[in-house]
């Protein structure tokens, strides 16, 4: 089981694992007060390491949603529960990047779930940031996970709002509403890191 949350920012994988993540949107290419500028880019600073993902979805019930993921000459397939909440169940398996490219071609198509994802250490602890490509280009999302749903983590000065139980920022959404299609309003908000909802890749 797995559980995780989402926050906004105050300005610029999975493994089946027990316990709790946080992540946070934030934005890739921000206008927010001089204030706040400076506070949004220090996860860069702090970044270790860096993969590009691709995933496409081949199918979201009710109960579950079934991932294909590539990531450097890897293949994954996941299914993970569509219970609400921050713990969800999990399960994912290796399998050869062919394949993976074999199902998101026969059965996805486009578009795909195109994101950088890199990882920044901090206080003993690891935040996974995502940043997305091509339509969703300009949200980038933050995530963390704990042993346990009480566990304490670090605060860095760039995350924001909670955004765990908000569906628009889902993977699967994504797809199918990107955040290039969102309205200017909401994209600006955002932004400005005032934005307030939840997502679960």
């Amino acid at each position: 089981r797995r559980c995780k949350s989402v926050r906004t920012t105050r300005d610029p994988t999975d493994r089946p694992l027990p316990g709790r993540a946080h992540g946070w949107p934030l934005p890739k290419h921000p206008e927010p007060p001089a204030g706040t500028r400076s506070a949004c880019g220090r996860w860069r600073d702090g970044a270790m390491e860096r993969q590009r993902l691709q995933q496409g979805y081949l199918a979201n019930t009710a109960t579950c949603s079934v991932r294909v993921r590539i990531a450097e000459g890897q293949g994954w397939i996941s299914v993970k529960g569509m219970r609400p909440g921050r713990v969800r169940d999990e399960y994912e398996y290796v399998i050869p990047e062919k394949e993976a490219e074999a199902m998101l071609a026969a059965f996805v198509g486009d578009p795909l779930i195109d994101k950088i994802r890199h990882r920044v250490p901090i206080a003993g602890h690891v935040f996974e940031v995502d940043e997305f490509q091509g339509a969703n280009d300009g949200l980038v999302i933050a995530e963390i996970e704990l042993d346990a749903t009480d566990e304490e983590f670090p605060h860095p000065p760039w995350l924001g709002d909670e955004v765990t139980e908000d569906a628009r920022y889902y993977n699967f959404r994504l797809v199918a509403e990107p955040f290039a299609s969102w309205p200017e309003e909401q994209r600006q908000a955002v932004s400005r890191g005032c934005g307030s909802s939840s997502a679960l890749r």
